[in-house]
């Protein structure tokens, strides 16, 4: 998948998030960018602690960190619905 599309993609579910309330309002794009760079440094993390480490070592710390992160996004989202 190329960067143009991967980029459409990821906006297009952002704003499907905040259309349906589970992402605050904001600037879509700017959150599009976040993101994608955010994970294109894990990647390059991943591949280099995983030539050094193991991969196995590596991916339960890149998956850990990727949970907390949408766990955090879940508890957000559901205390502003009791709100």
């Amino acid at each position: 998948m190329d960067e143009r599309h991967s980029m459409r993609l990821l906006r297009s579910q952002l704003e499907l998030m905040q259309q349906v309330g589970a992402l605050k309002a904001g600037s879509v794009e700017a959150m599009t960018q976040f993101l994608s760079g955010g994970l294109k440094e894990m990647t390059l993390w991943h591949a280099q602690e995983s030539a050094q480490e193991g991969r196995k070592i590596s991916l339960e710390e890149t998956m850990a960190v990727i949970s907390l992160f949408l766990e955090g996004i879940r508890r957000r989202a559901s205390a502003e619905s009791h709100s």
